[in-house]
């Protein structure tokens, strides 16, 4: 049955309440219902997804046969969005079970409901009329009456912005004199909308088959690669991505992925990593230095983060620094009796802001491929027709051993996913869309998880995680020195820019074998000889299978978004406290609270009171522990050019002030 979260008393058992045990009660504008079910069986998943689609089919049916002169934006924009928000939910309940349901059938029939949802994605996607509506709606709105998220949220369907829609509409009109109507005027439109042309809704039915066809092949590829099948599966899928962006039009691959992102093109890209490559080669030998001691980490270190004080501290922290009060909820329904649930709320109002699972150990069945671990965004925040909020609902999963001790890298990866669910928890959209990952732009995606992985290198946060599972005694000095002198991200960074540069070039030019490509960019750049085609296993150094997923002309997004979380992290919290609760409350109120309904440079500006750069990041990795000081007192706004502008040149510090979001 679908739970309805509530504020219980303090727990018995010695259990901890994060924030104030008895939180006022919810205003009566926020709807606190998790919709989702987990105790569904077999054919209950077919007869699900078969309602399911049938009633999202039905709301595009009645916007794609509108008169195209009565679209409006509560029967055309709003309805959509409505639409998305209750099948994304449903969607989700449906999907996620195959990663963790203990029962195999059940774990099968999600398998089957995600190859049918995919699949009816693809022919949602390819609906030309409901396109069509969509246009006409932007070339007659009162762009007045739009909210800014309906203005975003129409131009992210139309593929670009209100204004270049108009002005295109208005210069074929002003060529051709003969006069169009309003059909006419939208398909001349569609013949230069690169929107039109990435969903295929140019090419006739038969292409339109293939490409649908190629999309489940990739789907496939990736849900079934093993250790032994690297190679084939890695050249399975460029060369599906190859044909896939030939059918619609486009010179490669990553010039049809790139289309979106704040990159907009695959040379962008390139000029990045080569910049990036270029300016950090000096430090390539200290990296490896610093990643061979974090390997000699001692093995006593885990028994110092056992995964109950770890989940403690990490809350506890997010608490403190985001103004956030957690609740466990007792009874929760779950798909495994291992899962624990919270409830999360403002801490000085106590209005709910969702709930979160976590499914942290490994066990039979259970799958976190390709990942490490993942954060499952469920339901997601979004207003409703009547004008009330539902609050957002999110899980953490992972494989951890049984014995609930984490070495530090477990504890850096569960903070990273963690950040994840701050992210879409805390985010306050009107519509779902804007609160779901896969609308962030791509290099925003990972900023809000890399930005908390700093929190489990610093000193004092890591003293609020750590206890000796057996005695209870604080991490000694000496082992906390040793770890956050060794941070590194050496290897980590080397390899980064190799998958990133190696992805690129497997879609950007056709012909490669990818063996041969890997060869030399781990001669080239890890310094390792490069293994071929033969070697078992394949890509040892640059891929294993759980990377194939990521190679998708976006891989560069991690090294992105690290430059803006690390410019983020040392302008502002390492300057002005990392436990600081005014630039915790401005973060949240900056980058986590508005979700994707922003442009994410914008945000990133919003929180630093300036356009981003890259002088932290690149500080950050040319400086060890014993310049620290100096690196914090000699950073600032130096860059003539930003981010924006792809550049890595100009370092030479100038001062800047901070401008605070206002509260």
């Amino acid at each position: 049955m679908p739970l309805i979260i509530t504020n219980e008393g303090p727990p018995t058992g010695g259990e901890v309440v994060f924030g104030s045990p008895s939180p006022p009660p919810p205003p009566p504008c926020v709807c606190i219902e998790n919709l989702l079910c987990w105790d569904l069986g077999p054919e209950q998943f077919r007869r699900t997804t078969a309602e399911l689609t049938a009633r999202s089919r039905k709301v595009h049916d009645a916007v794609g046969s509108l008169d195209l002169d009565g679209v409006t934006l509560d029967n055309t924009l709003k309805a959509l969005a409505h639409a998305e928000a209750e099948y994304t939910v449903q969607r989700n309940m449906l999907t996620f079970p195959w990663h963790v349901a203990p029962g195999l059938e059940v774990r099968n029939a999600s398998a089957d409901a995600r190859e049918k949802l995919s699949a009816f994605d693809d022919d949602m996607s390819m609906r030309k009329d409901v396109y069509q509506r969509i246009v006409a709606l932007g070339m007659k709105v009162d762009e007045g009456a739009l909210t800014a998220e309906d203005r975003r949220y129409m131009e992210r369907l139309l593929g670009e912005s209100i204004g270049e829609l108009r002005a295109k509409t208005k210069r074929r009109e002003e060529v051709d004199a003969r006069g169009l109507d309003t059909e006419a005027r939208i398909e001349t439109y569609l013949e230069t909308s690169m929107e039109a042309r990435s969903r295929g809704l140019l090419l006739p039915k038969e292409k339109q088959n293939q490409v649908k066809c190629i999309n489940k092949q990739i789907n496939i590829n990736l849900q079934t690669i093993t250790c032994d099948q690297t190679n084939a599966a890695l050249e399975s899928v460029v060369r599906l991505h190859a044909q896939k962006s030939a059918l619609l039009g486009f010179k490669s691959y990553a010039d049809y992925a790139l289309r979106r992102p704040m990159a907009k093109s695959a040379q962008a890209v390139s000029t990045f990593l080569d910049e990036l490559t270029h300016e950090l080669k000096p430090n390539r030998v200290r990296e490896r230095r610093s990643a061979r001691a974090a390997v000699r980490r001692p093995p006593q270190l885990r028994e110092y983060f056992p995964a109950e004080v770890v989940t403690r501290g990490l809350l506890g922290i997010c608490r403190d620094l985001l103004g956030l009060s957690f609740s466990p909820v007792h009874g929760a329904p779950a798909w495994h009796p291992d899962v624990t649930a919270y409830a999360v709320a403002d801490g000085a109002s106590g209005q709910p802001l969702g709930q979160f699972y976590l499914d942290l150990f490994a066990r039979e069945g259970k799958s976190t491929f390709p990942y490490r671990a993942f954060c499952a965004p469920l339901q997601p925040s979004c207003l409703l027709p009547d004008g009330s909020r539902r609050t957002a609902v999110a899980a953490v999963v992972t494989n951890f051993t049984r014995d609930t001790l984490l070495e530090h890298d477990d504890v850096q990866v569960y903070f990273h996913e963690f950040g994840h669910v701050m992210h879409f928890l805390c985010a306050r959209a009107e519509h779902a869309v804007f609160s779901a990952r896969d609308v962030t732009a791509w290099e925003f995606v990972e900023v809000p998880s890399q930005m908390l992985e700093n929190w489990a290198w610093e000193k004092e946060p890591l003293r609020r995680i750590s206890r000796h599972y057996e005695t209870g005694a604080p991490i000694p000095d000496d082992l906390l020195d040793d770890l956050v002198k060794n941070r590194s991200t050496a290897d980590n960074m080397s390899q980064c820019l190799a998958r990133s540069k190696f992805d690129q070039a497997l879609h950007t030019q056709t012909g490669l074998d990818p063996a041969e490509v890997y060869a030399r960019l781990s001669e080239e750049m890890l310094r390792v000889p490069g293994y071929r085609r033969s070697d078992i296993p394949p890509y040892r150094t640059l891929m294993d299978p759980s990377y194939i997923p990521y190679l998708d002309a976006h891989f560069y997004r991690y090294l992105w978004g690290e430059v803006l979380s690390t410019d983020m992290f040392h302008s502002r919290f390492k300057r002005e406290g990392v436990m600081n609760p005014e630039v915790g409350l401005d973060y949240r109120k900056c980058i986590l609270t508005p979700g994707a309904s922003k442009d994410a440079y914008e945000m990133v500006k919003d929180f630093l009171g300036r356009a981003p750069n890259q002088e932290a990041f690149l500080l950050s990795k040319r400086s060890g522990e014993k310049n620290e000081k100096k690196k914090e007192r000699k950073h600032g706004n130096n860059s003539k050019t930003t981010i924006g502008d792809f550049a890595i040149s100009g370092l030479a510090p100038k001062s800047y002030e901070f401008k605070k979001c206002e509260k």
